[in-house]
């Protein structure tokens, strides 16, 4: 069959269904006119219009005339009295439409009626009862007519909706498989004019079978005889490729044993050392005793780095994220850098701020060690003799999220008061760390933000004298999970 034929055959069938669609289209319109002329709509209808005629009535009609007898009273009370049997009746025929179980307008309706009837004296009170009485009945009668009304277009739109969405796929199918007897003719013809097409499409079958491949599926692609000598040469080249990989990670692996064992390694010299300057502390002056302190102190920040150190070289990068308890990770950074200080001879002071989290989560390991490189190599970037280490919190572009902010200041002097540093024209300047943001984000790997950002400014001391201030700051957006609670108890009972 050709591609005409074709897409003729589909042209006859989509015609075909559009017209039975169409044909109950029609049908539809037709239900739904014969469903407006219906007994109960419009006995419902003239209920409403005889009702309102009858409240119309009492209501211009003064005392005395308002009678039963009155022609015009008579007249309206007849009719809609007769209307009110004939919307029962057909009511309790189409109870899939209308229920009048509940409703009690109508017989409030009626009784008011009757005693209309059988009350000789009509004064003003009683016209007012029976207005009030055919007042509520119109209010509930509209409201239902309104309602029986939109069920019957509800059904209608349903219905039309239903077949427009039919119609439409309808023609979707009839394109889908014009466009689909056009490509495959296409193809015919490509196939016909450019033998050279085979090829591409065998390259295009090997990519798709390259695209998931492992080590075994390769074993398993040499192992077959079926394979033609250049797709042989390609999968051994692979092979190859895969066995210089798996080189390349046991290699890797093996440099990570070493360096984790040099860690070891530190701690037990540090151990060592401990253990000889405490011999000699014992017969040691005072001086001795300064100097056995001062050795201990290095000594245990370098075992305690090592143990950190081992932490991240054992996989501390890639292992789960949990809760972090941050002001202890703080107290542990600020003592390897006071450490790092003491050395130089120079001042370390730190201020935290007041909404810092209690636990947030995250690696504990690498984000120590982001934290301790970063301003560790800041500060021996730097010459001033004092820093100031400022920790704030502030808002994340996630709201769910927390900005932890580290500001190291390096300052010529430790009197110069944080609200002005604070106020100084900052400005950025180029890194001098050497760490850049994309080694951190790699080993903060959880982490959706990590940014450091050189700044200085020029400020004016007390003495009126004129210095420049460096600043490093590396913001850390984090997810806090608990904050700590300051008790009001001492303050309640000042």
């Amino acid at each position: 069959m050709t591609f005409t034929h074709s897409a003729l055959a589909c042209f006859a069938i989509a015609v075909l269904i559009q017209s039975v669609i169409g044909w109950h289209w029609w049908q539809a319109q037709a239900r739904h006119d014969a469903a407006l002329q219906t007994p109960l709509v419009q006995h419902s209808n003239a209920l409403v219009t005889q009702s309102e005629q009858l409240l119309r009535t009492t209501l211009t009609c003064q005392a005395p005339q308002c009678t039963a007898a009155a022609p015009e009273i008579h007249t309206a009370i007849d009719q809609l009295t007769t209307t009110i049997t004939a919307y029962q009746h057909a009511a309790s025929q189409e109870k899939s439409q209308i229920s009048l179980v509940g409703d009690s307008a109508l017989p409030m309706l009626q009784v008011a009626i009757t005693r209309f009837r059988d009350t000789q004296d009509r004064d003003t009170q009683a016209i007012s009862t029976f207005n009030q009485a055919v007042f509520t009945f119109v209010s509930s009668q509209q409201a239902r007519h309104q309602q029986l009304l939109q069920m019957i277009n509800q059904q209608y739109l349903h219905t039309q909706q239903q077949l427009f969405r039919q119609g439409v796929g309808v023609f979707v199918l009839f394109g889908v498989a014009i466009l689909i007897l056009a490509r495959l003719r296409q193809k015919r013809v490509a196939s016909k004019k450019h033998p050279a097409q085979n090829a591409q499409q065998d390259i295009e079958h090997l990519a798709n079978q390259l695209a998931n491949i492992d080590a075994q599926g390769i074993q398993t692609q040499l192992n077959n005889l079926a394979l033609s000598p250049a797709e042989r040469r390609i999968y051994a080249n692979l092979s190859a490729i895969f066995e210089d990989v798996e080189s390349q990670k046991r290699n890797a692996d093996l440099y990570r044993q070493l360096y984790a064992l040099i860690g070891y390694e530190i701690r037990g010299m540090t151990n060592t050392i401990q253990g000889g300057v405490r011999l000699i502390a014992q017969d040691a002056g005072e001086n001795g005793a300064v100097m056995a302190r001062d050795i201990t102190l290095a000594t245990n920040t370098l075992s305690d780095l090592a143990d950190n150190y081992n932490r991240l070289i054992s996989g501390g990068n890639n292992a789960p994220t949990g809760n972090v308890s941050f002001l202890p990770l703080l107290s542990e950074l600020v003592v390897h850098l006071t450490a790092k200080t003491q050395h130089t001879q120079r001042r370390f002071d730190c201020h935290f701020g007041d909404n810092l989290p209690e636990q947030i989560e995250g690696n504990s390991t690498s984000l120590f060690w982001v934290l301790f490189l970063q301003l560790s190599n800041a500060i021996s970037a730097q010459s001033k003799d004092h820093t100031l280490l400022n920790i704030v919190t502030d808002a994340a572009e996630d709201v769910e999220q927390t900005r932890l902010r580290f500001d190291a200041l390096f300052l010529p002097s430790h009197q110069m008061a944080l609200t002005a540093i604070e106020q100084a024209q900052w400005s950025n300047v180029d890194e001098k760390s050497g760490i850049n943001d994309e080694w951190s984000k790699a080993i903060l790997s959880h982490v959706k933000r990590v940014k450091s950002q050189w700044a200085q400014a020029t400020v004016t001391t007390q003495d009126d004298e004129t210095v420049t201030l460096q600043k490093l700051r590396i913001d850390i957006d984090i997810t806090p999970k608990r904050f700590y609670r300051v008790e009001r108890t001492l303050e309640k009972n000042r």
